[in-house]
């Protein structure tokens, strides 16, 4: 088959996305990875198969594309934001065409949480959700947030399994005597719980995050002092590195929708999990993480401390994690679902 798959960039800096694609070629597939011209973004040195091409394309403009569009048989888009790209692409050539959606955030989107609620995003969001309606379908990564969908829209969507990063397996450091956790520093994350959590804790606090929220890192320093290391936007593998070394890592969300895959990765490299106990985790961790009351500062401290103590226990987390992500959360099987998924 001939798919063609637009990408928004942004997994992980457009290397996932390119590692995924790779993968459906390895299937025997060929596979055309568009971008939005972006190449730092989408570097055209990475090593092309015969059967796997990337191509750099400002604003998405199928226009532009040097490709016999007769022969593409499947059309994908990576990311809710390049639906009207993917949707536009249906009307002009009638391909089959599908979109992952990777969010269905309706604490930010639907106005019911007054505190998060953001106008401008809840705009973008209900645009990118009518274009994706006009497609044969969409993909979500978990089956909790696909009913809360057919619950709004009526329409049965489609379910897989997305791929996390797998590529640090050579990573040996020893685990050092630190949390980890990763995301903006944000209310809804549910970062005031894990900060309070902590404060009567010995431990230290290492926090990957990408957004620049500067009041409230100066809060966390403020409360945690020297005990906590803010990193800002590393690499991926700085980032899977902080990871593995840290002895816990945890995820501290309040907020029922689509997130969740960085304790994936966690699991990844053999790092035991701790987060709140929502019907979404445990649909995408099952047994493999440690459950803490929702919202519960006392519970989740408790579970931190559990770990550091019961070394039977930390070990067997451990192994749970690595197993639930070597069966569910590989390229290889996320691969082989979406063309499952094309060939029905």
């Amino acid at each position: 088959m001939n798919i063609l798959i637009f990408g928004n960039g942004t997994l992980f800096v457009g290397d996932q996305e390119k590692k995924i694609c790779s993968s459906i070629a390895e299937l025997g597939h060929k596979v055309y990875l568009v971008s939005h011209g972006n190449v730092s973004k989408f570097e055209t040195s990475y090593e092309e198969k015969n059967n796997f091409e990337i191509l750099n394309i400002p604003n998405y403009n199928h226009k532009l594309l040097n490709i016999d569009h007769s022969s593409i048989d499947f059309v994908l888009g990576i990311d809710q934001s390049v639906a009207p790209f993917v949707a536009e692409y249906k009307r002009i050539y009638s391909k089959p065409s599908y979109c992952i959606f990777l969010d269905l955030p309706l604490h930010v989107i639907d106005g019911t949480d007054a505190v998060n609620y953001n106008f401008n995003y809840a705009q973008r969001f209900y645009y990118w959700i009518n274009c994706a309606l006009e497609l044969d379908n969409i993909i979500f990564i978990n089956q909790y947030v696909a009913n809360k969908f057919e619950e709004i829209y009526k329409r049965k969507p489609l379910v897989i399994n997305f791929a996390v990063t797998e590529d640090f397996g050579d990573i040996q450091e020893e685990k050092s005597d630190y949390i980890s956790s990763c995301g903006s520093l944000v209310p809804y994350k549910g970062m005031s719980l894990l900060i309070d959590a902590l404060r009567r804790l010995p431990y230290s606090w290492k926090h990957i995050t990408a957004s620049d929220v500067v009041q409230f890192k100066k809060h966390v320093e403020i409360i945690l002092k020297d005990r906590v290391e803010i990193l800002h936007k590393l690499g991926d593998r700085e980032k899977m590195i902080v990871m593995s070394c840290s002895k816990i890592f945890v995820y501290p969300q309040i907020s029922e929708w689509m997130g969740g895959l960085v304790p994936i990765e966690a699991m990844s490299v053999h790092t035991p999990v701790v987060c709140f106990d929502y019907p979404i985790f445990r649909e995408l961790y099952e047994d493999s993480v440690l459950y803490a009351k929702k919202k519960s500062i006392l519970d989740l401290r408790a579970k931190i401390n559990l770990l550091y103590d019961d070394k039977d226990l930390y070990k067997e987390m451990q192994n749970r994690g690595y197993e639930l992500f070597k069966r569910r959360y590989t390229r290889k099987t996320m691969s082989k679902n979406l063309i499952n998924i094309f060939c029905k």
